[in-house]
């Protein structure tokens, strides 16, 4: 049984022991749900597989580039590295004040140039990311 398969049958398993159960809501009472499923790409063709898979998505970006869409109250999120799709640019050089036991120091500044549409990703982009030092 693949991961997929396994997912899927045990939110099924969640769903059919809810709808079984004679839980009672008083007026007053609350029932929150939702499942958040990740999604982790070791790869660009496997990264764009996956959201092509999705359909229509949000995009995010963090230390990730995520595309990540709402089901019902769940949320169903494929990421990859941030640092394997865009351009890490160094714009310039800050000051880090110090800290007991740390002294102060000088560290670089820098933004993320990525791809603005995840469809359009180079297969060999990581290896472009990899050589622009």
């Amino acid at each position: 049984m693949s991961n997929k398969q396994a997912i899927a049958k045990e939110l099924r398993e969640m769903a059919d022991y809810l709808e079984s159960r004679d839980f009672k809501l008083e007026a007053s009472d609350s029932l929150f749900g939702g499942a958040s499923i990740y999604l982790s790409c070791e790869t660009i063709p496997s990264f764009k597989q996956n959201i092509k898979a999705m359909g229509a998505f949000e995009k995010g970006a963090g230390s990730d580039l995520e595309a990540h869409r709402k089901i019902g109250c769940s949320t169903l999120q494929v990421y990859i590295a941030r640092s394997k799709v865009c351009r890490k640019i160094i714009t310039g050089k800050k000051i880090v004040p110090a800290q007991p036991a740390i002294p102060e120091k000088e560290v670089d500044t820098y933004e993320y140039k990525c791809p603005k549409s995840f469809h359009d990703i180079p297969d060999n982009m990581e290896e472009l990311v990899s050589n622009q030092n």
